[in-house]
């Protein structure tokens, strides 16, 4: 966050939990926050719409989405933004299950103050971060930067499915360097990596 003002876009019904959140955050030491509020899942999905955010504060039940849908459906709108629950469940299971779907923390409401709600934001923007950057390596090669072998075979299922549910046609262009092995050997891996990016 380093003196940066963090954009957070709080999901909340309750007026109360509301308030008390805007109030944390204004009282944050060393910490800027801006926030913007709604009430309703499908008001905090048109803000998203329009805005973006660096974190998500997300009520779990919400009068138009359930426990089981709120975060699935935060998740598919804004995949690389984080997201941190507030619930007045104070359920292990329902923390674990909603941390291994990707949500960064799960903060039960009357349990958490100023503090562990800044350290929760601090880290989880931090968390989300690094699981970025290790998507994109996982899909990446790293001497060309151009997707790698497993992302190459993903697209080709996604565009497969896509022209079977079309009813289309796709097409796939191979390019093969011819004579790498003999550039290895006698000149070098650097000069490999050098005709390989030629």
């Amino acid at each position: 966050m380093n003196g940066l003002t963090v954009r957070v876009l709080l999901i909340e019904d309750s007026p109360a939990d509301a308030l008390l959140v805007h109030e944390l955050l204004n009282a944050a030491q060393g910490e800027s926050f801006l926030l913007r509020s709604a009430d309703t899942l499908k008001a905090g999905l048109d803000v998203l719409s329009r805005e973006s955010f660096d974190i998500i504060l997300a009520d779990l039940s919400l009068p138009d989405s359930s426990w089981n849908e709120t975060f699935p459906e935060l998740r598919q709108h804004a995949p690389s933004v984080p997201i941190v629950l507030m619930t007045g469940l104070n359920d292990r299971n329902l923390a674990l299950d909603s941390v291994q779907q990707g949500c960064q923390d799960y903060l039960v409401k009357g349990k958490f103050d100023g503090e562990l709600l800044t350290r929760s934001i601090r880290y989880a923007i931090e968390r989300q971060r690094l699981v970025s950057e290790l998507q994109i390596l996982s899909i990446s090669d790293s001497l060309t930067g151009l997707h790698n072998r497993r992302s190459f075979f993903d697209m080709v299922e996604h565009h497969e499915k896509m022209a079977k549910r079309n009813l289309k046609g796709f097409l796939i262009f191979f390019a093969a360097l011819d004579g790498l092995k003999k550039i290895n050997d006698h000149f070098g891996h650097q000069e490999g990596d050098r005709a390989i990016l030629n």
